[in-house]
């Protein structure tokens, strides 16, 4: 029995020729090389493809290409054994009947492959999304830019530079052979406003680039090749985004108002304004601005320049590195150095908004702060310290906090010239400043800093709303009841406005170019101009006109007066809405009493 068991089991046994043998090892490497062949067609393929597209051929396409490649030569290979060996055959009928029988475990496993494959896929979409936003806001805006030199104060305010040695500047770096274009202007926040669209954009932006910069190295015209350049701009015009053309409903030919903040030495902030006709409207590509993506208008240096009363200063500089742009890093950090070590040759104590004292007798120098707030960094400080130790270490160090005074007292007696340490107003000329207070007009001469005061009459309201110097020692202060002539000269005695008989009280006071002064004053039922020669010899009367306020549904609590060129602008305030009219200077007279009333936007 044994014997017989043994038989069967040798008779069992599989048995294969040599040349079957032969067979299957020649299907698997056919196998082999069909997969390795699919992988590589496909992601030649794929690159090729990508290779063509606007962006070019990245490194993200390349790991796609390859993951694509596996995937096809992995679906290649298991198709292969599938329509060659019979037990792959085998293994797939006996795994679609385990599906039709267990239809709850092959509904769970599908609905998770499903989710996953979501997830998975709206997170590559998520990624693609973000990468074509930043490339649209950003390498795209930008362009060629790869640095850009600028700054800020401590009040946020730009950072000017000499033009001259920022020049210099430039023309040292195109010597660079890591360096394809480098060049200059200005860029600062602004406002713009559509008189005919009723459209206002306040984070707006503008940017100016010498016009022949911009014609040399490897810089692009606006949109690319074939696009606008800086030289087209043309004298009174800008080029405007798309973005503030459909956000503002602008096109060409239309007028828009640019408006910006400037802060002078005293402290006082002024709102300037000019106007700008719309020339073209440019994409966002090749803008070589950050914000080409935003409302942005652009003009020329020369011409930004002229308008913002900043000739000969600049406060942006942009350099383009070796290469495209997204592939100039290495070129960038090869020139960062020397671009450090050139800006440190040309930078200068004034550059940076510090003043070099020098006290020859004592062998002195002093630095200080004369921006922003006057104030000396803990960061500038220590980088002093530390190089007066390494040039000098024998050098004695001081450090000293000065401040202006405005006011001195002791036991509640007034010490300084000054009447009160609030200021609701200041005005300067050659000769003296001039300080509105809650408590009444001071003035200080500026070449012997001697003080004068003037208080209003008894019964009459203290506080000087506003001052304006109308000539060099002279100046017009307004109060509730009346608006007073200072004169510092001592053969001409200062003196009271004469006004009109009228109820109310006096609110708000401007003076234009040509020597006329305005002043609004505002009763519980009625709204007055007054108006009149600002400054002349002997006894100035004033004349008046009463506003029409039959449009207004309100009480009238408040108001403010401004001047822009010839135009004089006039904003009556209610408890919850204000309303705006413009008079021509040329039509105002005592018997005008309209005015066309624009309410304000929220």
């Amino acid at each position: 029995m044994h014997h017989l068991l043994l038989k069967r089991n040798e008779q069992r046994g599989v048995h294969l020729n040599e040349q079957r043998v032969w067979m299957r090892s020649g299907l698997r490497l056919a196998n082999l090389l069909a997969t390795l062949g699919t992988i590589i067609v496909v992601s030649y393929l794929v690159i090729g493809w990508a290779s063509d597209t606007p962006n070019g051929l990245g490194y993200g396409w390349v790991i796609t290409a390859i993951a694509l490649g596996l995937v096809m030569g992995i679906a290649v290979y298991a198709g292969i054994r599938l329509l060659t060996e019979a037990r792959q055959r085998v293994l797939a009928t006996m795994a679609l009947s385990n599906l039709q029988r267990r239809k709850r475990n092959t509904a769970l496993v599908i609905v998770g492959l499903l989710v996953g494959s979501a997830i998975i896929t709206s997170s590559l979409v998520v990624g693609d999304s973000l990468d074509a936003t930043l490339q649209a806001e950003y390498a795209e805006s930008l362009d060629e830019v790869d640095i850009v030199i600028r700054g800020t104060d401590n009040l946020g305010m730009p950072v000017w530079w000499n033009q001259t040695r920022a020049e210099n500047m430039v023309d040292t770096l195109y010597n660079e052979s890591d360096i394809d274009a480098v060049s200059l202007g200005i860029g600062i926040g602004i406002g713009l406003k559509s008189e005919v669209h009723r459209t206002v954009e306040a984070g707006a932006h503008l940017l100016a680039m010498d016009a022949d910069y911009q014609q040399q190295g490897s810089w692009n015209p606006f949109g690319g090749e074939g696009g606008l350049h800086y030289s087209e701009i043309k004298d009174g015009s800008a080029y405007l985004s798309q973005k503030g053309a459909d956000k503002m409903h602008l096109v060409v030919g239309d007028s828009v108002e640019v408006s910006w903040t400037e802060m002078s030495m005293l402290g006082r902030i002024n709102r300037e304004t000019t106007n700008l006709t719309i020339q073209a409207i440019v994409p966002t590509k090749a803008s070589g601005f950050v914000a080409g993506g935003d409302v942005a208008i652009y003009t020329t240096l020369s011409q930004a320049q002229e308008i913002l009363g900043r000739h000969g200063e600049v406060n942006r500089i942009t350099i383009s590195a070796k290469g495209g742009v997204l592939d100039a890093q290495d070129a960038e950090k090869r020139v960062m150095p020397i671009i450090n070590a050139t800006l440190d040759e040309a930078i200068i104590g004034v550059d940076a908004g510090l003043e070099i004292t020098t006290v020859p007798e004592d062998f002195s120098i002093g630095v200080q702060r004369i921006e922003g707030e006057g104030i000396l960094s803990g960061d500038e400080v220590i980088s002093l310290r530390e190089n007066i130790s390494s040039t000098s270490p024998d050098a004695m160090v001081a450090e000293l906090l000065m401040s202006p005074i405005l006011l001195i007292s002791h036991e509640e007696v007034n010490l300084s010239g000054l009447i009160s340490a609030e200021i609701s107003a200041i005005d300067s000329d050659a000769v003296a400043d001039w300080y509105a207070t809650p408590a009444g007009l001071s003035v200080q001469k500026r070449d012997t800093s001697q003080w004068f005061s003037w208080i209003p009459k008894e019964g009459e309201s203290k506080a000087i709303l506003s001052v304006q110097s109308v000539a060099e020692g002279a100046a017009l202060s307004l109060y509730a009841d009346g608006v007073r002539l200072s004169v510092l000269d001592e053969d001409e005695p200062s003196r009271d406005i004469t006004m009109p008989e009228g109820s109310g009280e006096l609110v708000d006071l401007v003076v234009d170019d040509g020597g006329l002064g305005f002043a609004l004053r505002i009763g519980e039922d009625s709204a007055e101009l007054l108006f009149g020669d600002s400054y002349r010899e002997g006894a100035i009367v004033w004349d008046s006109a009463t506003l029409n306020l039959s449009s207004f549904s309100e009480d009238i609590e408040d108001g403010g007066l401004a001047m822009d060129g010839d135009e004089l602008y006039l904003r009556l305030e209610g408890a919850f809405t204000s309303s705006t009219c413009v008079i021509s200077l040329e039509e105002i007279n005592s018997e005008i009493n309209s005015c066309n009333w624009n309410i304000d936007p929220p």
